[in-house]
């Protein structure tokens, strides 16, 4: 019972009660269950007014990702659209929405009378909203190798609709090739021979027969070797290339626009070499474009919006962009950058929602990533640091919420987690959220892998020598 003059608990101005003999039970069953990737569920049963015969007008329950207590009640937010009291002993729910992932929540409800009389703190429930991602599937190096896994392409390689896994091992000198079995699970259906220490991959229809062959630098032989898809997911190597140098990275597109699709690879020593197909799958002309010492990672987008795909490469003082020309050539590079940091990779994306690519470097020693906004024609005045973890190796974009936002996935090599950034769709991002791997993540793959309309991550990871599988829950 309450007589005189108190401090409201919501935080408002302090109101004047008057003597009554109105007292009202404290709700001791308060829980939470149903629990998704945003929202839950809160239960409680409705309370009785002890000393005269009125109801309860109105419930106020608040929520913090702190506990809550007499002290801080009027520090916590309100939930919205409460519903109206039922006749005492009635059960009563809602469902809360809009709440964020991966964060612990605590409820608190008290009940009121005309504003007037008000009832203690319930007891308080809690309850953490799931991770974007459920925890991990391992699948281990089927050769017994547990080292040396390095990269891996997803995408459907025996034409049945769902997306199949080709890892690459270089200390097994060997790759893998895993079947989707169309809900997200996966059985190794073969072994790929390759030479020495394949390090790098990349999946496009090389040969114009439409099904998905894949291309690989062996970094210790120096060779670039051509797998034909027989259709049906078995791999045959048919060709062979001698490379330049040191292979860090390869990427596939029609850089000349003929209908086929060529090759660039970059070099630690030299810079960019492209392979151009001659149509059925081999690769006859080559030429470099040199970009000096530390020459790491590329991608391939437009990035001037011309419709002509172009080129984003690091060293290691920057970046540099190369404009393609629509014929197989491309202008003189623009150089950004003059930043002494390693660059571990590069990635293009729409990060700011504006209708362009921008760029995402890797800054490996520092743990951060280096956004470059396009101005819309392909120069890059706007640039912004993010910090991600410990130590970046790699970077890759997909919408992982399916909020219409780019968002990122990084690899923390030091720490084994899969880093995940998810973009406000301004271009900052909310802070970190950390997804354990099996091993030391060195690439991570984003696709729908289930096939339920969101994209799940793979993770290709070294020191154990194999992948995991995150599946995302934002769709259930």
């Amino acid at each position: 019972m309450y007589e005189d003059r108190y401090s409201h608990p919501r935080g408002w101005d302090d109101i004047t009660l008057y003597a009554t003999s109105v007292n009202i039970e404290e709700i001791d069953d308060l829980y939470a269950d149903s629990v998704t990737y945003t929202e839950l569920t809160l239960h409680w049963t409705a309370p009785a007014i002890v000393g005269d015969t009125g109801e309860i007008t109105r419930y106020e329950i608040r929520y913090s990702t702190e506990p809550i207590y007499e002290s801080n009640w009027s520090f916590a937010r309100p939930v919205s659209a409460v519903p109206e009291p039922a006749t005492a002993g009635t059960p009563q729910s809602m469902r809360v929405t809009g709440l964020e992932h991966s964060t612990m929540y605590y409820f608190g409800l008290r009940s009121f009378w005309e504003d007037q009389v008000w009832s203690g703190l319930s007891n308080i429930a809690s309850a953490a909203t799931y991770g974007l991602f459920m925890p991990q599937m391992e699948y281990p190096n089927p050769n017994g190798n547990s080292y040396g896994a390095n990269d891996g392409c997803l995408a459907d390689f025996d034409g049945d609709g769902d997306l199949d896994i080709v890892t690459v091992n270089c200390t097994g000198d060997n790759g893998a090739y895993f079947e989707n079995n169309g809900y997200g699970s996966f059985m190794l259906h073969s072994t790929i021979t390759t030479d020495d220490c394949p390090y790098k991959i990349c999946c496009a229809d090389f040969d114009g027969d439409n099904d998905l062959d894949i291309a690989v630098i062996n970094i210790y032989s120096n060779l670039l070797d051509i797998h034909f898809n027989s259709g049906a997911g078995l791999f045959l190597q048919s060709d062979e290339y001698t490379i330049s140098d040191y292979g860090n990275d390869i990427i596939a597109e029609d850089f000349d626009y003929d209908g086929d699709i060529d090759l660039a690879l970059i070099y630690s020593e030299i810079g960019i070499e492209l392979f151009f197909n001659d149509g059925g799958g081999t690769f006859g002309q080559r030429v470099v474009y040199d970009m000096g010492i530390g020459a790491n990672a590329l991608c391939a987008a437009d990035l001037d919006s011309d419709g002509i795909v172009d080129m984003a490469a690091v060293n290691y003082t920057g970046i540099l962009i190369f404009k393609g020309k629509g014929d197989g050539t491309f202008q003189a590079p623009a150089d950004y950058g003059n930043i002494n940091a390693y660059s571990g990779d590069i990635e293009a994306a729409d990060i700011d929602n504006d209708g362009d690519y921008d760029l995402i470097r890797i800054l490996s020693l520092t743990g951060s990533l280096e956004i470059y906004t396009n101005s819309g024609s392909g120069t890059f005045n706007g640039r912004h640091i993010v910090t991600a973890c410990e130590y970046t190796r790699s970077v890759s974009a997909a919408d992982f919420d399916n909020d219409g936002y780019v968002d990122l996935a990084v690899t923390d090599e030091h720490n084994d987690y899969a880093v995940i950034l998810i973009n406000n769709g301004d271009g900052t991002f909310e802070p970190p959220a950390n997804y354990k791997s099996s091993g030391i993540p060195m690439v991570t793959i984003p696709g729908d892998i289930d096939g339920d309309g969101d994209n799940d991550l793979v993770m290709i990871n070294a020191g154990s020598g194999s992948f995991n599988i995150h599946i995302n829950r934002t769709i259930e």
